[in-house]
This record gives structure tokens, sequence and C-alpha cells, in this order.
């Protein structure tokens, strides 16, 4: 792969830049378990090496199958680096049942070969059984060869940084979702769940493979932060085909329960988080330290909606007060701020009339008993292509900033502040950038590019 640079323009030089190429060196591996068929060992490349083009060098190492060619599991059991697929050798017109090898990364080593720093090694430890599901959303297969061929990898992952003859490795462990809780076998469905560090047992929830249940980093042995996060999943679809229902997901986390190493033993946490019917924040109860409620944050989220032009995502008002959820606040001691957006220059709290274009933003100043009493606003204009034109702060003082395109690009902006002192910008349209400045009093500053 050679990555080149090019751009003209009055202010470039030197024109097209050329990196030296990134090259890849690999290692034939076989996919098949058992070569010993009289079929090819079907060897594929696996990259092996990878040749930066800032002179640095990337190793891979991979495991290979950990499967017993003579004592293969039952098809629907593998809880190894092999699986089961239906293909057809050369010669055969029958589509015969095979197993092939899964390979995953054990080691990476990172190489300075210009500068002489040290090697950056990383290994990888994959801890308990595989899983393999069900091939339950191929509907290009047939049923009758359809197998337990997709790959769902790991509970437990340990991850190794350093080689430790230099100083301690450094050490992170993950924990996973996989998904497994009601995947077909060949004689009805499996139960799964997964553990976390302190003993918590999570159902295997079909669409969470690969949602991160726990992180931990640690000090030698010594656990110094970990973190559990509870997902939430919502189906967004279903479909039925051959006798499997499949689902569309969108998944979030709604709870994260942190921990820390402190001199007195563990700092407990906890932030639990609701989601709108599109996915979005909706209230965020963050309890900090479990054992003091002084720090408590209870965070409400209301968006500017356009249901015919399917936009739900853009943020009207962020409401902040001092106590958890579950408790009312008391104004104004609780009240921390309120941010109120208005798009589009609606009036319209929650309007979204046009390109999503924030016009005002009000912020509150003063509480009463009874809360929010006094705002104050900032305003900006925009032009058909969405760049700030004025900005009007909350005492009314007005900042305008002009362009000047060429071919649809800028290529100078001029910025007058509330005093008419000007600032202007020399650009480059190839990219945007700044070629050259003149500040308020006209002096010129020049970039060679």
């Amino acid at each position: 792969i050679t990555h080149t640079a090019s751009a003209t323009g009055a202010a470039i030089t030197g024109g097209s830049i050329t990196m030296p190429a990134v090259t890849f060196d690999g290692a034939l591996a076989p996919n098949r378990v058992n070569p010993r068929t009289g079929y090819a060992a079907l060897n594929k490349f696996r990259v092996s090496v990878i040749h930066t083009e800032t002179g640095g060098q990337v190793d891979v190492n991979y495991l290979g199958t950990d499967c017993n060619p003579a004592a293969l599991p039952a098809v629907d059991s593998s809880t190894g680096r092999c699986f089961p697929v239906y293909w057809t050798p050369p010669g055969v017109i029958t589509p015969q049942l095979d197993w092939f090898t899964k390979f995953v990364v054990t080691q990476t080593v990172e190489s300075d070969l210009v500068g002489g720093n040290p090697a950056v090694e990383t290994n990888y430890t994959y801890v308990g059984p595989a899983a393999w599901h069900y091939a339950d959303t191929d509907e290009v297969t047939p049923v009758a060869r359809r197998t337990w061929g997709l790959w769902r990898g790991y509970a437990r992952v340990e991850v190794r940084l350093g080689h430790g003859t230099d100083g301690p490795q450094q050490l992170s462990v993950q924990r996973f979702y996989r998904g497994m809780n009601g995947d077909k076998t060949l004689t009805g469905t499996r139960t799964a769940s997964v553990t976390d560090s302190q003993g918590g047992v999570h159902t295997d929830t079909p669409g969470l493979m690969g949602f991160g249940l726990e992180q931990q980093t640690f000090n030698g042995s010594s656990e110094v932060a970990g973190q559990v996060s509870d997902p939430v999943r919502v189906v967004t679809a279903t479909h039925v085909h051959d006798g499997l229902t499949v689902g569309a997901y969108m998944v979030h986390t709604a709870v994260t329960h942190g921990r820390a190493a402190i001199s007195s033993g563990q700092r407990l946490t906890e932030v639990d988080t609701s989601y709108d019917a599109h996915g979005n924040p909706a209230v965020v109860n963050d309890l900090g330290d479990l054992a003091t409620a002084a720090d408590d944050r209870c965070t409400r989220y209301s968006y500017a909606t356009n249901a015919a032009a399917w936009r739900y995502a853009e943020v009207s008002e962020v409401t902040v007060v001092g106590v958890r959820c579950t408790v009312t606040p008391t104004y104004p001691a609780d009240g921390l701020s309120v941010t109120r957006t208005y798009y589009d220059s609606s009036t319209t709290l929650g309007a979204l009339p046009g390109a999503g274009d924030a016009t005002r933003v009000d912020q509150v100043k003063t509480y009463t008993t009874s809360g929010p009493s006094v705002f104050v606003s900032v305003a900006t204009t925009y032009d058909a292509y969405g760049r700030v034109l004025t900005a009007t702060d909350t005492i009314g003082r007005v900042t305008k900033t002009a362009y000047t395109d060429t071919g649809g690009l800028a290529t100078q902006t001029v910025v007058t502040n509330p005093l008419g002192w000007t600032t202007t910008e020399i650009l480059e349209p190839s990219w945007g950038f700044s070629t050259a400045s003149l500040d308020a009093n006209g002096w010129r500053t020049d970039l060679c590019i």
C-alpha cells in the first residue's frame, strides 16, 4: 500500500509527496483441521509481518487449532478453535462435512527499526472454552447444510503489555458477552451465562455478542480498577425463517459498576442510564461514590425531533441537579445547570424545522425556590453551508465572520470582533489549513507548506 499526498495551489511548493510503501509478509497455515484425508490442507496466508511506511515493523503471531482430528467434538459442541463446515472437495459431487481451523492472534511486537526505541510487545491469553453459534442468520445455505460456524470468541481475554524483562507487564482483563443463551443445538437449545470477577452471573442473551461485561486493570497481581457494565437490549425488528426467530437489536450500557483501589480498601461507584425509544440517553443517574450522597448527580435530556426527516438526536435541553434522580431537588441549592438549545431560528423548544443549526442557546443564570428563573442567551447565524456568520454573546456583542470562496471552497476568512477589529486567515482550499494570517494590527504571518 502506497500513500501519495498531492495538492495544488498558490501556497503549495514541492508538489506530490509519496510515502514509502506499507508491505506485508504472510505465513501459510492449514485451514483444514485434518489435512490427511486425501484432500488438500487448504493452506492460506495470514499476515505475519507489517512493514510500516515510517520504518517500523509489526510482527504478528497466532494460535492455531487446539482440536484433535482423531477426537473431534459434536458439531454443536465445539469449545476449541475449530468449527464444522460443509464443502465440496475437488472431484466430489455431494458436499462433505469437514472441520476448519480458527486462528487467533496471540502476540504482536511493534519494533522501531529507525530510532532504536524498545519494542512494544503485547500478548493475548484466551481463558476458558471458545463459543460457536448456529448459523441462524444464514438464509442462503440450505438448512441441511447449516452448521455451528459463527465465531463468538472467548468470554475472558487477558492482555499483557510489555515483555517483562525491563519492568513489570501491564495486565488488563476483559470479559465479554457472546449471545449464546438460547442457541440451537441438535436436541433443543442451550442455556448460557457469563460470570464477572465479583461472582455476578449474567444471562448471555442473544444480541449481546461482543458487549464488554467487565474490564480490570492490574498492578502486578493486585487489581487497581475494575468496571462491570450491565447492558440493556432493545429489539428493533424480528424475522422468522426456517422455524427460527432472529432479531435486530440496539444495545446500550444501562448500569456501570465501578471500583477503584484506595488505601482503605475499595471505592465503589455507579452510573445508571436510561434511554428513549430512539436510543438516546434520557436520564443519567450518577451516584458517584456509593459511600456518600454528596456527589450524586442527575442529568435529564430532551431532544429536538423531526419525524418526517427521521431526525431524533439533536439535544434540546439538558438539566443537571445535585441529587440522585429518585430524590426531588430543592432549589436553589440543588440546581447545577440548565441548557436549552433552539434550532434553525425557531423559538419553540424541541422543534427542528431545518438543517439542525443551533441558532440560540439559553443557559440558566439564577434559580428561585421554584426552579430555574433567569436565563442568559447566545445566538448564532449561519450561511447556506452551515458556517458561522455571526455569534452574539450574552450581553449582545456580535462577532462576524465573512468568507471568500473560490470554486466552492473557502480561500479566506475575515473575523470582525465587537470592537470592529479584524483578523484575516488565508486558507489553502485543498484541505482548509491556514497559510497566512493578518492580525488586528495588519501584521502578517506566513506558513510555508
